[in-house]
């Protein structure tokens, strides 16, 4: 499941470089061209768990991580910094997890460092962020 999410986050990030070079390069498109990136090299190179959960709660996980699919550089430039914030968040947070970076739920090292020395979700904290 692994390399099909990798699969996933890989053909996103052409999908968002290719949003960006139609639309002009941004801060925002940049940012979300690095998420998709990051998202991609740590579930290639993420570390391995003996206890990751199966059936129902895994196929809904990995249905949520098409939601960034709809999120996009917005062409109104003051509505597209709102989203600064949550994305540098989110960024932050994928690049504390490292190797423990994946999509479905499974017990893997407690992270204590980056953000989540301050939230226990900031990924989740960041999608959410202006909302």
């Amino acid at each position: 499941m692994n390399i099909l999410g990798s699969f996933f986050f890989a053909f996103l990030l052409v999908v968002r470089l290719t949003q960006m070079t139609q639309s002009g390069i941004d801060l925002i498109g940049i940012l979300l061209v690095v998420q998709s990136g990051l998202a991609a090299f740590w579930l290639i190179f993420r570390r391995k768990s003996s206890a990751e959960v199966h059936g129902s709660t895994k196929l809904l996980a990995w249905l949520s991580a098409i939601v960034p699919l709809t999120m996009h550089s917005s062409e109104n430039a003051r509505l597209s910094w709102l989203s600064m914030p949550g994305l540098l968040i989110m960024l932050w947070a994928l690049w504390s997890l490292g190797s423990s970076f994946a999509v479905a739920p499974a017990a893997r090292k407690l992270i204590m460092s980056g953000p989540y020395r301050y939230l226990r979700h900031p990924m989740y904290a960041g999608e959410i962020f202006p909302l």
